[in-house]
């Protein structure tokens, strides 16, 4: 579907059922999501500022004209082993 030559295609497609359970489920949760959606951003913003000083830290990047939610705020290093034991021992988890 969406090729005429194999496993070269024109256009992606999306598995995109969603069964009853999860669409009631999102029911509820989508009233919420721009305000949490919000949150992330201030907190973002907030990591951002403290941040923004440790040259040995890669802060998420910001594509203008895009809106980041920060499922995610990933902070990228050289010395990731040393930050991730650095936070463990302040009780912040990593992955």
């Amino acid at each position: 579907y969406g090729s005429q030559q194999k496993y070269y295609n024109e256009r992606i497609g999306y598995n995109s059922r969603l069964d009853e359970l999860q669409a009631a489920v999102l029911r509820v949760k989508r009233p919420h999501l721009a305000a949490w959606t919000a949150e992330r951003q201030r907190l973002a913003a907030e990591y951002d500022a403290r941040l923004a000083g440790l040259p040995e830290l890669i802060l998420p990047r910001t594509v203008p004209g895009a809106t980041h939610v920060y499922h995610l705020y990933v902070v990228r290093t050289a010395r990731r082993d040393a930050l991730q034991q650095h936070l463990a021992a302040a009780g912040i988890g990593t992955l």
